[in-house]
């Protein structure tokens, strides 16, 4: 499982507008490991979840989000490139910061993200793209 932290150029306004811009949006990546139990600081998000799952456009606020938590310790390590949004048009407007570092979700976490409908009315499953080619992008690692 990965998770995208999507930021975008406050001047832009929002996210929309940003991604007309190559400067507009910058999005870390931060990869899951399945694990038998749960990571306690993801709780929020997986409650979350279980209140707007089973409704397309419900929205909920979750209080006291730490950001840190959704993020590995070693934040150093990371991989970086220029790169294009997931959803279409997929436009090469983002700058992916990619963390090395795994982070752990655990079994029943993991179980209540595919109950998640999305503004399609579709379950939150194989919402991924292909893997692409590089096409001439430089890959950086630190």
């Amino acid at each position: 499982v990965e998770a995208h932290l999507v930021h975008y150029k406050t001047e832009y306004g929002n996210v929309t507008i940003a991604s007309n811009y190559t400067d507009g949006i910058v999005v870390l990546g931060v990869m899951f490991e399945e694990v038998l139990f749960n990571n306690k600081k993801l709780d929020k998000i997986i409650d979350a979840t279980k209140i707007v799952a089973p409704q397309v456009d419900l929205v909920t606020q979750i209080k006291s989000l730490v950001i840190e938590d959704f993020l590995p310790k070693d934040r150093m390590s990371f991989y970086k490139y220029e790169g294009s949004l997931t959803t279409p048009g997929c436009n090469e407007v983002v700058t992916w910061i990619v963390f090395d570092k795994q982070l752990s979700i655990g079994r029943t976490q993991l179980k209540e993200l595919p109950k998640v409908v999305t503004s399609t009315g579709e379950k939150l499953t194989k919402n991924y793209r292909p893997l692409q080619k590089l096409n001439g992008r430089v890959v950086l690692h630190t």
